[in-house]
């Protein structure tokens, strides 16, 4: 019963767990597409559908979701399709960091290469607080959590002798 309280606490944590997770991932992708726009030696949709193979998450889900309506050339920007992606799926974010996600597709493909390799830089620093903060926020959660799950096992356990 015990370890059942522990786990219990592991499972309220996991939103906090996720989002640390996704953002972690969103700064991997960042310095991914960062790398392809350097060489330029993938078009957008492309890389889009590429790195959201490789990335195994719901932001790879997106990327490859905008990638392929990209392809399929609807009549609507990158941008815009790239939000409309973004807002469909409930990500475990703050509004700000949604809002910086939706930003990026903003920029991408309107910018000249330099300038696009130093804003997604600068993105990728805007995150490393977000996710500091996301990190200490889980690992908090996790032990409060687990700590009130053993007692609260604990407690049944001793009510049951």
């Amino acid at each position: 019963m015990v370890v059942g309280g522990y786990f219990w606490g592991e499972s309220i944590a996991g939103k906090k767990k996720k989002r640390y997770q996704l953002l972690l991932e969103w700064s991997q992708i960042l310095m991914d597409i960062e790398g392809e726009i350097r060489t330029m030696a993938t078009p957008l949709p492309v890389l889009l559908i590429e790195i959201g193979k490789k990335s195994k998450s719901e932001i790879g889900d997106i990327l490859i979701e905008t990638g392929n309506r990209m392809q399929r050339r609807e009549h609507l920007s990158f941008s815009e399709i790239w939000e409309e992606e973004l807002k469909k799926v409930n990500l475990e974010v703050e509004k700000d960091e949604l809002d910086r996600m939706i930003s990026v597709g903003k920029n991408l493909g309107f910018l000249d290469k330099s300038q696009q390799v130093l804003f997604l830089q600068q993105s990728r620093q805007e995150f490393k607080i977000p996710i500091e903060t996301a990190f200490m926020q889980w690992k908090d959660a996790k032990g409060f959590y687990e700590k009130i799950g053993i007692l609260a096992a604990s407690m049944m356990v001793i009510m049951l002798l």
